[in-house]
């Protein structure tokens, strides 16, 4: 069975202001949003040229890998705040609805969780909002003013410029219109200049709405209506003034004062390793934490890799362990206000002719998840359908609403890990795709077992591999650089064979290495073979697995692998397409199986 996520892609850079709305902007849960996806925009194809990557208005990765940043020319490009502006900082929660571009269409983009960034200059009266469109995050700032409890907002701002394209994007507002195009009509957002500010209404809590003119109700009593706001507060190019897709409504702004765990130095941790299970297989699945106690405090970090040092408490009572929900662990992602939500969960499974059978998995936000705890035997244990999330955003306990996670554990159970030196079980790689001659990459799948060669755990965080080549019977450690991997640089690493098993980079156009070597990605042509090997550093010594190899010699790519070929392609929406297309595709081969190959 297979089970349907909503994936958050990660940010990337441009030119001005270090753009990154193309693909950051999806929150990691799009439930509360069903309702938008049956609105006539959503889906719609629009000039999705200009906030993916640098300069570079495809989505090729070779591309991408060589287009460099151009500097602004004096006294051409259009004026973009991108420095914080001097002043007195204020952080806000956004809530709201929204829409977003990806790849050139519409989706629905939910900003619930996102950060807003204010600054108030010293007079008291100009107010500076960073992003002010959600989806669109470019670090970069437009300028307002205060006066009788509203804040106005003069629209024709840039938030983005190429100098390099020659073109920016503007803050304006769109009002939805019919527009004939070859005979055909459809609805879109043209920009309204006779709009000449965005208003915000000061409440007396210091919360900022959005001018009624921007507001929308989904109709309940018709749950097949559409979704289509007659204003949004949305981004024009300013070349043809075009819509750019990116667009909020129903914007609210609430102060935001929340604050992190903090953990007393006399603390000690130490390694757990965390159980949970995977919906799908049914299997078992691992991850290390580290946690501390104190008296009647547990301290838990490590619950998301993106945040390692994020703290969850707990509270020791009468051999329990409660954990609240909705507490605040920082900013993650750039723009996320990001919480520890406990909850439950239920899977109820559908069949499907065409795809197999699949699950969705109903989360259900709770006050707290109380473990049972055995202090001796150092153990967690939790009910079977109890459920941990890292959120994006504050979920409504009351309600069981708002689980919108980057992460989550199904059915968690935590005991104490004892470290000893072990041989780690041998690494596969499950298949490859090459795509140079078309994007400019290979990419590869690969299985890190995370134990040893007795089916012993091992801790993930000591867990490497490494990756080699096979070239005219010349076999060679691959090596990643940062001129190709541009998320090493980051890490200030020069160079890198050893990859360690946690470790997840970002590139121009997406994930170059996925965490746990899910996915590796290539800039070289194919080799003869693909070989992997895992080395574990656990117990004080080095052990390695024997090397694995894939030969790819003969082979076209994943897809012609065999005797099958492709007789058929899908999107996710279930549409036969006549190829495959940027994002996933589901593939029905010749011989009956289905594969799901993600372009990027």
């Amino acid at each position: 069975a297979a089970t349907a996520v909503a994936m958050a892609a990660m940010p990337q850079p441009t030119t001005v202001g270090e753009f990154n709305a193309s693909v950051r902007s999806v929150a990691p849960g799009i439930e509360k949003l069903t309702p938008a996806q049956r609105s006539s925009i959503v889906g719609a194809s629009v000039n999705g040229r200009a906030f993916i990557g640098k300069n570079v208005a495809n989505n090729s990765k070779l591309a991408h890998r060589y287009a460099k940043p151009v500097p602004p020319i004096p006294g051409q490009a259009p004026s973009v705040i991108d420095e914080t502006p001097a002043g007195t900082s204020k952080m806000y929660a956004r809530s709201g609805d929204g829409f977003m571009s990806f790849y050139g269409y519409i989706l629905p983009h939910d900003p619930n969780g996102q950060i807003l960034n204010t600054v108030m200059a010293d007079d008291n009266k100009t107010i500076y909002i960073q992003d002010p469109v959600s989806s669109a995050i470019a670090e970069t700032w437009v300028k307002g003013t205060v006066k009788a409890s509203k804040v106005s907002v003069p629209t024709g701002q840039y938030i983005m410029y190429d100098p390099g394209e020659g073109y920016g994007a503007i803050l304006a507002a769109g009002k939805l219109t019919e527009v004939e195009d070859d005979g055909d009509i459809y609805l879109t957002y043209v920009m309204d200049e006779t709009v000449t500010d965005i208003t915000f209404n000061i409440s007396d809590d210091g919360s900022l709405k959005l001018d009624d003119k921007y507001s929308f109700t989904f109709d309940a009593s018709d749950p097949e209506g559409e979704v289509n706001p007659e204003y949004i507060v949305t981004v024009f190019w300013d070349d043809d003034k075009s819509w750019a897709g990116y667009a909020d409504y129903n914007t609210a702004y609430t102060p935001f004062d929340d604050v992190t765990n903090s953990i007393p130095e006399a603390v000690v941790f130490s390694d757990w390793k965390l159980s949970s299970v995977n919906v799908d297989s049914e299997k078992p699945v691992t991850t290390f934490v580290s946690v501390g106690i104190e008296g009647d405090k547990m301290y838990i970090t490590g619950l998301y890799r993106d945040m390692p040092e994020a703290v969850v408490a707990g509270t020791i009572t009468d051999g329990k362990v409660t954990l609240e929900s909705n507490q605040y662990l920082g900013i993650s992602n750039i723009v996320y206000l990001t919480y520890f939500v406990g909850g439950t969960y239920s899977v109820e499974t559908f069949p499907d002719p065409d795809f197999g059978d699949y699950n969705e998995v109903t989360n259900v936000a709770t006050e707290s998840v109380v473990f049972n705890y055995d202090a001796d035997a150092k153990t967690l244990t939790a009910p079977d359908n109890a459920a941990l999330y890292i959120n994006a955003g504050r979920a409504n306990v009351d309600t069981g609403e708002g689980i919108s996670q980057f992460a989550y554990y199904f059915g968690p159970s935590l005991s104490e890990f004892h470290e000893v030196a072990a041989t780690p079980a041998t690494p596969e790689i499950l298949e490859f795709g090459d795509y140079f001659d078309d994007y400019g990459y290979i990419g590869i799948s690969m299985y890190i077992p995370t134990v040893d060669t007795e089916g012993n755990d091992i801790n993930i965080n000591k867990l490497y591999y490494v990756i080699y080549t096979r070239v005219d019977g010349e076999e060679e450690e691959f090596v990643f650089y940062p001129d190709e991997y541009v998320g090493l640089e980051e890490m200030n690493i020069d160079e890198m064979t050893e990859v360690p098993y946690t470790m997840q980079i970002e590139g121009y156009d997406g994930v170059d290495i996925r965490y746990g070597g899910e996915d590796v990605f290539f800039y070289t042509t194919l080799p003869d073979a693909y070989g992997v090997k895992s080395v574990y550093k656990g117990g004080g010594e080095v052990h390695e697995s024997p090397v694995f190899w894939l030969e790819t010699a003969g082979v076209n790519n994943v897809l012609t692998n065999g005797a099958a070929t492709v007789s058929a392609v899908y999107g996710i929406d279930g549409i036969r397409r006549s190829e495959m297309s940027h994002g996933l595709n589901i593939v029905r081969m010749s011989d009956g199986s289905v594969r799901k190959i993600f372009v990027r």
